[in-house]
């Protein structure tokens, strides 16, 4: 064989490894990735003394669950107004961070870390003043990577609902 197709195999072959170096860099930033599941609701907190439900402390409750493969950092809970188009077309949207009730025994605390299978969850005040009296409609939380983990829009929606129905303007 000759120097001249050595170096042309030598040549293919480094191509080659690099593609596939190319490729894995790319699957490990992109894809394999740590997931995660956020929900959001309105909950009741039930005091297994015999009290009445109408006495049962009410939250807003944020829930996290690492679904892997890695760990996770959450930061923040936030919020943002504006509806995908408006996000989209205009550019227009507000962000929120909303405060964790560090009060509260039951709510972890931010930041918390997650491995793989953990969750978390945090729980905030429901009054007239939470934030589901504002015009958001993303909410969820945010790790180390400034990657927003947004809960389903329709839980959301869900929980705005539970909102004016406990307090009509």
């Amino acid at each position: 064989m000759a120097t001249e197709n050595i170096a042309l195999v030598i040549s293919v072959a480094s191509a080659a490894i690099a593609s596939v170096s190319l490729g894995w860099n790319i699957y490990r930033d992109l894809v394999f990735r740590a997931r995660a599941l956020v929900s959001v609701s309105v909950v009741n907190l039930i005091a297994g003394n015999g009290e009445p439900p109408e006495s049962w402390p009410t939250y807003i409750s944020i829930n996290i669950a690492n679904m892997g493969p890695g760990p996770i950092r959450v930061q923040s809970i936030n919020a943002q107004t504006g509806r995908w188009y408006w996000r989209v077309l205009r550019k227009r949207w507000k962000h929120a961070f909303i405060a964790d009730d560090s009060n509260n025994p039951l709510s972890h605390r931010i930041p918390c870390k997650l491995e793989v299978g953990d969750s978390a969850s945090f729980l905030l005040p429901f009054d007239k003043n939470c934030f589901l009296s504002g015009d958001f409609h993303r909410v969820g939380l945010r790790d180390t990577y400034g990657r927003s983990l947004w809960a389903p829009e329709n839980q959301l929606r869900a929980a705005q609902k539970k909102f004016r129905e406990a307090f009509p303007a």
